[in-house]
């Protein structure tokens, strides 16, 4: 005979209340793990026995549970039942929410760092660190050859990409990238075309080297080019998956972008983030081979896949924007350390980059189905996009439903996300919530997509 589970903490519930009952369970299971009560490792009981016990509905009970998920909580062992993670920091909160160190991070920009190569990454630190600093004599203000070399072979291999040594330029990351080739390529006062919404720190990037910036209006096609203005001398894009909409620029506006830069109506500067995890095996054209080397710089940073701590980037451009941005770095000294670029150039040239880069694109592929099962139920509310590349997504909104107050919603039950107005500059902001989902695990990121999904039907 089996005996019904019993609760192992006191939970009551007060129907007469304010505070729902969902909010109601999860303080007080949080307030248990605060005080101790349920301790790091110990199984907490099961949702049809916190809901036959309350005498509530099974649905709030899974609510609850799916909330403490989230937030880092508990978490489930299959087969095995549901456990408390972690042990409490600082004093009770009135909701889980209000512990900072509990809440959800749903801002784009973190990549996956479970199945990180660790073995090999601190092999190649062990090599680089005991090199000593005068070894190759001076470095080049370039980089180091053996790390551009590398970066040729791995973009050639994995992106289809033709370039050599002597065109690429190591830098501290994609900013710092779009900087220099700023610095060297443009003069102040120019105008220059940018992706509107785009990252901030690209219009203060440009703002900062006194170039005037001119909004590109963003749709489902990319970059809108036919309305590119005729007297900008540069315009930067993110082709593959934009930033933030993840829109790609259709075959269309990709080949007339292209031909702009080619016939020397501007200079093109493009980041390729996003390609490295295509949901579509089918690779996506490069424009600096469309365009030609000579009008277009390309920008790209290994932080999307090995995290924005190694601080490494590159940029691939033609010989004259190369020798001038050479000169700016012999005159600066604003290369990355040594051990770092040989470091990550004995990472790429053994295959490991390229290995854990087709590891991340299968979870991420994982993770997108995991939205789409959470999310696609709330259209014509709402509708998902730019799942097909990169780690972000973003939920366009019915006008009817804005999107900073489902943020709101979401902040109060401890989950931070950014919407598109974050982005834009101006009026005219679209009405959506930006998603980052690559630096979640699968069972936090299925737990948060359920508080998005409640928000929205909730606004």
């Amino acid at each position: 005979m089996r005996y019904p589970e019993r609760l192992s903490v006191c939970i009551q519930v007060d129907r007469a209340a304010a505070e729902t009952l969902q909010d109601q369970i999860v303080r007080q299971i949080v307030h248990a793990i605060d005080r101790n009560v349920l301790v790091p490792g110990g199984r907490v009981p099961s949702t049809r026995t916190v809901a036959s016990v309350l005498r509530v509905s099974r649905s709030v009970a899974v609510a609850a549970y799916d909330r403490l998920f989230a937030l880092g909580y508990l978490r489930a062992r299959p087969g095995s039942g549901t456990y408390v993670a972690r042990p409490a920091t600082g004093p009770v909160a009135a909701v889980a929410a209000a512990d900072p160190a509990r809440r959800v991070d749903l801002v784009p920009g973190r990549p996956a760092m479970e199945g990180f190569p660790v073995a090999q990454w601190r092999s190649a630190w062990r090599a680089a660190c005991h090199r000593p600093p005068h070894a190759d004599g001076a470095q080049p203000a370039a980089g180091s050859l053996a790390l551009r070399e590398a970066v040729a072979d791995h973009l050639r291999r994995v992106r289809g990409i033709a370039c050599t040594a002597a065109q690429i330029v190591i830098t501290s990351g994609a900013r710092h990238a779009l900087d220099l080739a700023v610095r060297a390529a443009l003069k102040p006062g120019m105008r220059v075309a940018v992706e509107n919404p785009a990252r901030p720190g690209t219009r203060r990037i440009l703002a900062e080297r006194g170039v005037e910036t001119v909004p590109l209006a963003v749709d489902a096609d990319g970059a809108r080019i036919e309305d590119l203005p005729a007297d900008v001398d540069a315009c930067v894009v993110t082709p593959v998956h934009h930033f933030p909409t993840g829109a790609a620029l259709s075959p269309v506006r990709r080949a007339a972008l292209a031909g702009w830069a080619a016939a020397g109506h501007g200079l093109l500067l493009h980041s390729d983030e996003g390609w490295e995890f295509p949901a579509d095996p089918a690779p996506v054209p490069d424009l600096l081979s469309a365009a030609g080397i000579d009008h277009a710089v390309h920008l790209g940073c290994f932080c999307w896949m090995l995290g924005s701590g190694l601080r490494l980037g590159y940029l691939i451009a033609g010989e004259e924007v190369v020798g001038r941005i050479g000169e700016l770095l012999q005159l600066t000294g604003e290369q990355p350390a040594p051990p770092a670029q040989h470091a990550l150039a004995q990472l790429l040239s053994s295959g490991t980059v390229a290995r854990h880069q087709r590891r991340t694109a299968r979870a991420y592929e994982v993770r997108r189905e995991l939205l789409r099962e959470a999310l696609d139920g709330l259209a014509p509310t709402a509708r998902l996009r730019g799942l097909h590349a990169g780690a972000h997504a973003v939920l366009e909104l019915h006008p009817a439903v804005p999107a900073a107050e489902v943020a709101g919603r979401l902040a109060a039950r401890g989950v931070t996300v950014r919407t598109l107005a974050d982005f834009h500059a101006g009026p005219g902001a679209g009405n959506g919530l930006v998603l980052g989902y690559g630096h979640l695990d699968e069972q936090t990121l299925r737990g948060a997509a359920r508080l998005v999904a409640a928000a929205v039907r909730t606004a």
